[in-house]
């Protein structure tokens, strides 16, 4: 059989290598992901093969396993979202997944109290907003998210010749 897929040991070993030919301060190494790569994102943040200095998520939320498989030692990190709150992968509420899956996506208030929790923030509870923001969280982090009503999952993009939606966000 093959060996598993290492994903986050391989961006663990190219970031290393880009490190390694290039003057980077290792204070400064941000990671983005959308979609499916956002909930990579997630996982990377809470089991790096780096230290990030922040993470931006767009396009997705927390999946039920991420959570659960999340260590509680995991190191604090800035966590942004960009959000379409119109979502059919990632609704606000969540959703579960077709049979045979046992996957539940979580909603927005629930991947924002997860990072609230992770990161020990002074705020309790998120609530459902367009916009939130919890400074003063652990080692000075910050949990962010930024939910556009109307958007949808793709990336959104403004301003010319690029003018896929008229939300007033530019991803």
């Amino acid at each position: 059989p093959e060996p598993a897929n290492d994903d986050a040991g391989f961006i663990g070993e190219a970031v290393a290598a880009i490190m390694a030919d290039h003057t980077i301060n290792r204070d400064q190494v941000f990671l983005v992901g959308h979609d499916s790569g956002g909930a990579m994102a997630m996982r990377l943040a809470c089991q790096p093969p780096v230290k990030f200095a922040g993470v931006a998520i767009v396009s997705a939320l927390m999946w039920d396993f991420t959570a659960r498989d999340c260590p509680q030692a995991h190191p604090a990190t800035s966590i942004l979202f960009v959000h379409g709150r119109g979502s059919e992968l990632f609704p606000v509420d969540g959703a579960t997944s077709e049979p045979p899956a046992t996957a539940t996506r979580l909603g927005e208030k629930a991947t924002l109290e997860f990072w609230l929790r992770a990161n020990a923030c002074p705020v309790q509870g998120a609530g459902s907003a367009e916009r939130f923001t919890a400074a003063g969280c652990r080692d000075g982090t910050r949990v962010a998210y930024v939910g556009i009503p109307g958007a949808q999952q793709a990336w959104v993009r403004g301003g010319k010749p690029y003018a896929l939606n008229r939300h007033g966000t530019n991803t």
